[in-house]
Parts: C-alpha cells; sequence; structure tokens
C-alpha cells in the first residue's frame, strides 16, 4: 500500500511513518504538492539495487555458483541467438 505525507508532518510524525513502512506502506514525501522522496523498507532498497545489478556482474555470480562443463551448458550456444553485435545506442551522458 502506498500513501503521500509531506515533509512538514513527516518532521512530526516520523516513529509512525517508521512504522508503516516497516509494516509494508510505501510512503512518498512530497514537497509544495510535489513528489521527492520514498521511505521503503531496508530490505526493498536492497531489492531494488540488486536488480540494477549490471550483466556481466550477474553473470560472474552465476559462473562462480554453477559448473557449466557438469551441467554440461555451453555458454557460448545459450546466448549466441541473444548476442547484440550492433555498435548499441547513444547516451546522454
Amino acid at each position: 500500500m502506498e500513501r503521500t505525507c509531506s515533509i512538514a508532518d513527516a518532521k512530526s510524525q516520523l516513529p509512525r511513518l517508521v512504522h508503516d513502512v516497516e509494516a509494508g506502506q510505501t510512503i512518498t514525501l512530497t514537497r509544495r504538492g510535489r513528489p521527492v522522496a520514498v521511505l521503503i523498507t531496508v530490505d526493498e532498497l536492497a531489492r531494488l539495487r540488486r536488480r540494477g545489478t549490471r550483466f556481466s556482474s550477474a553473470y560472474e555470480e552465476l559462473r562462480q555458483r554453477f559448473d557449466f562443463v557438469e551441467l554440461d551448458i555451453d555458454p557460448e550456444v545459450v546466448f549466441e541467438r541473444s548476442a547484440d553485435t550492433s555498435g548499441g545506442r547513444d547516451l546522454p551522458w
């Protein structure tokens, strides 16, 4: 469940807001009606950070956890159709 709270109100309600977040709520903090921050649990933050893991890091972790030879898996064959041979796209940064 998600709810909204102004920063001004959050100052006086912080213990209650933290309790609500621990109970599963997501709380969006607003300034002058505009969303500026979100209160989430530490576990949810960790999950979101893991989700942003680079493919190369996730792939290396997979290779360390599983013996591809023992499982009779050839990564070249598994990933051959998913390889992108294009030059990529230009990014704004």
